[in-house]
């Protein structure tokens, strides 16, 4: 016997998804707040390390959107 609503997208699910986009745009800013702080602690004493740091926000920044 198959479900009546088999395949059917509920205000449940809906809210489930955007909860779950909205987790993980939440992670990727802390995240990316957390290499600032890295980045700024690191820049005077270790700029290259720093500049790999700065790629590595801009690349993740660039990756959020897909």
């Amino acid at each position: 016997m198959i479900a009546p609503d088999r395949g059917k997208v509920t205000i449940e699910d809906i809210a489930y998804r955007d909860g779950y986009r909205d987790a993980e745009t939440d992670i990727i800013k802390r995240m990316t707040q957390k290499l600032w702080e890295k980045e700024a602690q690191l820049s005077k004493a270790f700029p290259q390390i720093a500049l790999g740091i700065r790629e590595a926000i801009d690349e993740i920044e660039t990756l959020q959107d897909y």
